[in-house]
C-alpha cells in the first residue's frame, strides 16, 4: 500500500518514530537530498509518512552494512528505473540495530535534561555531543526556549 506523501509531521515526530539523531537527519537532507521535507511559511520542516518510511528504509540498508552514500545510490537507482524502493518494504519496519544512528544520550526530551546533557558534553570537551544536544533541543523547542 503506498505511503501518504502529504506533509503532516514535524521533526520531533520523525525523530521519535525513527530514533535518528536530528543532526544526522539534517545532514542526510543537506548532503544527499533524502528525505526532502516541505517547509512551513515559518521555515519549519514538515515530513510525510513516505518521508518517514524513506528514513527507515535507509536505516535498514545501513543495518545491512551499506554506507549511507551507497544506500542513497541504491534508492536513486531504483527511483530512476521507475521502481518505488518502498514496495515490498514492510511499513514502519525498523532495523533491529540502529548502532551509531540513534542519539547516544538518554531518551529524555525535556529542556532541563537536554541542558544537562549539553553542559556535561561541554565539560567533557565533546564537540559532537554538544552539537547533538543543541540540535535535539532546537528540533523540539522554540529558539527562545533553548
Amino acid at each position: 500500500m503506498p505511503q501518504s506523501k502529504h506533509p503532516a509531521y514535524n521533526i520531533k515526530a520523525v525523530l521519535q518514530e525513527t530514533n535518528i539523531a536530528a543532526d544526522t537527519l539534517r545532514a542526510w537532507e543537506r548532503r544527499y537530498g533524502l528525505p526532502m521535507p516541505q517547509r512551513t511559511t515559518g521555515g519549519h520542516r514538515l515530513y510525510s509518512q513516505y518521508d518517514i518510511e524513506t528514513i527507515k528504509w535507509l536505516l535498514a540498508r545501513q543495518a545491512e552494512g551499506l554506507s549511507i552514500s551507497r544506500a542513497v545510490d541504491s534508492w536513486n537507482e531504483q527511483i530512476a528505473s521507475g521502481a518505488d524502493p518502498l514496495n515490498g518494504f514492510p511499513p514502519s519496519a525498523l532495523p533491529a540495530t540502529q548502532m551509531t544512528l540513534t542519539n547516544p544520550s538518554s531518551p529524555d526530551t525535556n529542556l532541563a535534561s537536554l541542558r544537562a546533557q549539553w553542559i556535561t558534553a561541554c565539560m567533557n570537551f565533546s564537540e559532537l555531543e554538544t552539537e547533538q544536544a543543541l540540535n535535539q533541543a532546537f528540533s523540539i523547542f522554540p529558539v527562545e526556549a533553548v
